[in-house]
């Protein structure tokens, strides 16, 4: 079984509309494979792909503290060490409240407690959900709940969720719509991939956030491509990105152009290989998927 992750390291470059094309490709080309979206914060992948959600399942993938108040002295040590004023002191009964969605699950507080009257317990932050695409494949996505604190252990349980459905149906291919940023979330996506997808565009903010995404994929050792999304949009930071590119060794993909299509195609919920074929960015995307398609797949 193949892992393709599709990051970017910043957000709003437009790793979650290549995915999806990518997606669709694959779908009209015989591909066997499953999606998965592992930005469990904004999970927009099937919101693109749309179809029917089979399955819901609540997982708990964080901690947050439980005051036992027939232990507890009542001497507020734990209000004063919590940096993230989530614990409130009840001058009415003497004692501390967790305020549940502001708890980071550090345990400094459980750590400081002389009597052991704060544990830490696991909740039900997220869900992983499996969604048949109108396309026929299924997406496997991540969804925090409001207020739910996000963690590489979310993405690990969408990624888990996919590979059993993989190996189950006999699927080749795991396609990943990985988080934006470079921490955890981000970190746990690339783990275990065969082949990671950079997509930048060229701005400044763009490029430092795929320096930092790339070291992640560099120290894993995972071979990469870049692909440069609104590549005119200024010519002075794309030939920063094609330097950037050649100084790493990352394949260059392709350079998708500004394209009206694009944004239309996302307002329609419709892959911009479907909805726009003849545009220029499509034609571009369709040529990045052959190339993904017809050479990488088969060497990874």
């Amino acid at each position: 079984m193949k892992e393709i992750v599709v990051v970017s390291g910043k957000g709003g470059v437009g790793k979650t509309t290549i995915t999806a094309s990518l997606a669709y490709l694959f779908s009209k080309n015989g591909v066997r494979f499953i999606s998965a979206d592992t930005d469990v914060d904004a999970p927009n992948l099937a919101l693109v792909l749309e179809g029917e959600k089979l399955e819901s399942n609540p997982v708990q993938a964080a901690e947050i503290a439980e005051v036992n108040y027939d232990l507890c002295n009542g001497c507020g040590e734990c209000v004063k060490y919590c940096k993230e004023d989530a614990l409130a002191w009840d001058s009415e009964n003497n004692r501390p409240v967790v305020i549940d969605f502001l708890c980071e699950g550090c345990g400094a507080c459980a750590a400081i407690c002389e009597v052991g009257a704060i544990q830490m317990k696991l909740v039900e932050n997220a869900y992983v959900e499996v969604i048949r695409s109108k396309y026929g494949f299924l997406v496997v996505t991540g969804r925090l709940k409001v207020g739910g604190a996000n963690s590489g252990r979310i993405v690990s349980l969408v990624k888990m969720k996919a590979r059993s459905i993989a190996v189950k149906e006999g699927l080749n291919v795991i396609l990943i719509d990985g988080p934006p940023g470079s921490s955890c979330p981000a970190i746990a996506a690339v783990a275990g991939s065969n082949y990671v997808i950079l997509v930048s565009e060229p701005t400044p903010t763009a490029i430092h956030d795929l320096s930092r995404i790339y070291a992640v994929v560099s120290h894993f050792g995972i071979p990469a491509g870049l692909i440069i999304n609104k590549c005119d949009l200024e010519p002075k930071f794309r030939e920063k990105l094609i330097e950037f590119s050649k100084e790493n060794g990352i394949e260059l993909l392709g350079e998708i152009p500004l394209d009206d299509d694009v944004p239309r195609s996302i307002a329609y919920a419709s892959p911009l290989p479907e909805f726009s074929p003849n545009s220029p960015a499509s034609k571009e995307m369709v040529r990045i998927g052959s190339i993904i398609m017809d050479r990488i797949l088969p060497t990874i």
